[in-house]
């Protein structure tokens, strides 16, 4: 009666970790364009952009009647862009490091940010191309 049981769960394991997705990383190309985050509060935006060799994302949103929008330079690779940013529109003249996971489970764009300023800890999920 053990040897089954022991069978069984073993099966079952066997099953579900083959049904697991492992993490899937895009190129660079497959992810540039314009994103919007319709589930997440303040209309967040992503810009996925290239020109020549520079990679670059803008990431904005809006609270209130104010429009927050970063510019981040660096490179891309294995799902993380490695860069710094600076905050638009305004006359502070510091740039922050940052790290920001790009992924597309089931096809929707998500990204987590990590490092510096004001960026640190931004989540947005469920990102659909606008263009």
């Amino acid at each position: 009666m053990r040897r089954i049981l022991l069978a069984l769960i073993l099966g079952v394991l066997i099953i579900v970790l083959a049904g697991c997705d492992e993490k899937t990383t895009y190129a660079y190309a497959e992810l540039l364009g314009e994103w919007d985050f319709p589930t997440e509060a303040n209309s967040p935006h992503v810009s996925v952009m290239q020109v020549g060799s520079e990679e670059w994302l803008d990431i904005s949103w809006d609270v209130g009647d104010s429009r927050y929008l970063y510019m981040v330079e660096g490179e891309y690779e294995n799902g993380i862009f490695i860069g710094t940013y600076d905050f638009n529109l305004t006359v502070i003249e510091e740039t922050w490091a940052i790290q920001i996971s790009l992924q597309k489970p089931s096809g929707k764009l998500t990204i987590q940010a990590e490092g510096e300023g004001p960026l640190d800890g931004i989540v947005f999920n469920n990102g659909v191309i606008s263009l």
